[in-house]
């Protein structure tokens, strides 16, 4: 089958929520960072900064230079592990607390997404009916009240994509839903994934290693 092949060529990938996942960059939260003693670095402290900002506004707040980097980026993963196959492939977006922080965070990438690689989107499918709460708001967390057309997922291979991948219970829990409407998730793609030490980027230590590969 279709993902059986995809599966195949994602061999290298993780898996994060029961589902094979890659993120571009690691991500150190706040606490490691104001820490003098856990000496981070200038790279650290810029990822860092580059993925609290896609959580706050998308690419929108990036300078050029830091979007093309990103895009960029995500374009590699895309020619590396799925091209040829992008047609056949919907990408779904991790809601975020409210729609206009939904469509702000996700608009210019998903845009990028279709232009380059023509593969369908759920964006603008995806219904609020009522607005949630970030974690950070006087009520606290509070997830949002979603309503998805019938056949929204049905019989499409999915690709879910997170601002940052942590313990995987996000993927897990949007792998079902999309499972419950008829859906098959191939994997799961996202700017971050939460680190607690230093470490080599993923997307530097897979250039690596398929470089060695290849030689």
């Amino acid at each position: 089958s279709l993902k059986k092949e995809l599966e195949r060529k994602l061999s290298r990938w993780d898996y994060a929520g029961g589902v094979k996942s890659f993120s571009l960059y690691n991500y150190l939260p706040s606490r490691f960072i104001s820490d003098p003693s856990f000496n981070t670095t200038e790279t650290e402290s810029r990822r860092h900064s580059q993925i609290l900002s896609f959580k706050n506004s998308g690419l929108g707040m990036y300078s050029p230079v830091e979007s093309k980097e990103i895009l960029d980026d995500l374009s590699w993963v895309f020619s590396t592990f799925l091209s040829g196959y992008t047609n056949d492939l919907m990408i779904f977006y991790v809601p975020s607390s409210t729609i206009s922080d939904y469509r702000r965070r996700h608009e210019k990438l998903n845009y990028h997404l279709i232009k380059e690689f023509n593969i369908q989107s759920s964006l603008n499918l995806v219904r609020y009916r009522i607005d949630g709460f970030s974690k950070n708001s006087f009520l606290g967390k509070q997830d949002p009240t979603l309503e998805f057309a019938e056949k929204l997922f049905s019989n499409k291979l999915v690709i879910i994509f997170d601002d940052v991948i942590t313990s995987g219970s996000t993927i897990g829990r949007y792998k079902n839903l999309i499972e419950s409407f008829g859906g098959t998730v191939l994997c799961a793609l996202s700017i971050g994934r939460t680190v607690h030490h230093h470490e080599e980027g993923p997307i530097q230590k897979m250039k690596f290693e398929l470089n060695e590969f290849r030689s």
